[in-house]
């Protein structure tokens, strides 16, 4: 019902028992919680069922406007609303629709987001007899705003992450110079899997994504691929390891490709993930286990894949990251931090 249905109900309420009940009852239907102040001091002399049930306490019959500070609500900013500041003391004073959000304290301590409305409310003379305010609960849709501000800031934070490491395989690129098609190969390898990568990210709300996801994206080959095997406890990433994990699981195949197990038909790659032996703060170690394939030895220059690998990525991923270069194939060992 709009405020201004109101008039001439006002005066009922206080003049007529029987019209008061039966605004009482009407009153008492409404899913929005109602009081009712009069003039000349701002009295509380209703608030239906609503009220009660939203705010976790018996409606406070303040005895006039200054008093209304027994209702306990906080700005957004976390001061206290103050007896003046609410709309039915606003109402009273002059204004015609005024509103708030706030924080208000209910019956057992705990808050709730309410919005307030109010408006003036006459006499059978047109003059202002008193105020009426509607109160909503505004909880859900508080914490879904909040949501979608951390999700904002997420993404911002995640996209820089993105760009930081774009610019820096373009920066560490100009120290490791090659032909330009091997060039423009590698390097739109690279963003190919970041975005990727950021793609399954945005599906998962830029919070986890599972390791098993994670070396799918990196390793599409994995997918009814006989080379490469893998195997590995439940384990969930966040986004900024899992970009850098993702870069890294990118570099060994590749490497592997051209000179390790996956150049060879008979080649072999195995991929397992696990807990970190005596690590306290959810450290896991990623395994990467190269055989049949030719037989390796530590490359004689260091490569952007070998500087990524070993400087880089490890102070994203959390831990350190060791290369063997065996007889039997690569085997390198990744720890992050979950």
């Amino acid at each position: 019902m709009p405020l201004s249905g109101f008039e001439g109900m006002f005066t009922e309420l206080i003049e007529a028992p029987e019209h008061a009940r039966r605004l009482k009852m009407v009153l008492d239907c409404l899913p929005v919680g109602v009081l009712l102040a009069a003039l000349p001091d701002g009295r509380i002399i209703f608030g239906n069922r609503m009220i009660e049930t939203m705010l976790g306490h018996p409606v406070r019959y303040s005895k006039d406007a200054q008093a209304y500070g027994e209702w306990i609500a906080f700005h957004e900013c976390g001061k206290q609303v103050e007896a003046h500041e609410y709309p039915l003391a606003r109402v009273l004073q002059g204004e015609q629709n005024p509103t708030m959000e706030c924080r208000y304290m209910r019956g057992d301590g705990s808050f709730i987001w309410i919005k307030i409305n109010g408006g003036p409310l006459y006499d059978k003379e047109g003059k202002l007899s008193g105020a009426v305010v509607c109160i909503t609960d505004i909880e859900g849709m508080k914490q879904a705003q909040a949501r979608e501000r951390l999700m904002h800031m997420e993404l911002h934070h995640r996209m820089n992450n993105a760009l930081t490491m774009i610019q820096s395989i373009t920066n560490l690129s100009a120290r490791f110079p090659s032909p330009e098609p091997d060039f423009r190969e590698a390097f739109s390898g690279r963003v190919a899997l970041l975005s990727r990568t950021q793609i399954m990210l945005s599906k998962n709300s830029w919070s986890a994504i599972p390791m098993d996801e994670l070396v799918a994206a990196a390793l599409p080959e994995t997918l009814g691929h006989s080379q490469i095997e893998t195997s590995g406890c439940e384990l969930s990433l966040r986004s900024d390891v899992a970009l850098a994990l993702g870069l890294a699981l990118h570099e060994l195949k590749t490497n592997s490709r051209k000179f390790g197990a996956l150049s060879q038909s008979r080649g072999h790659v195995g991929i397992q993930w696990r807990p970190l032996e005596g690590a306290s703060d959810n450290q896991h170690v990623v395994e990467w286990t190269e055989s049949g394939g030719p037989m390796t030895s530590p490359p004689k220059s260091c490569g952007l894949g070998l500087e990524l690998l070993e400087k880089i990525l490890p102070m994203q991923l959390g831990g350190p990251t060791k290369l063997e270069f065996e007889a039997g194939g690569l085997k390198a060992s990744l720890v992050v931090r979950a």
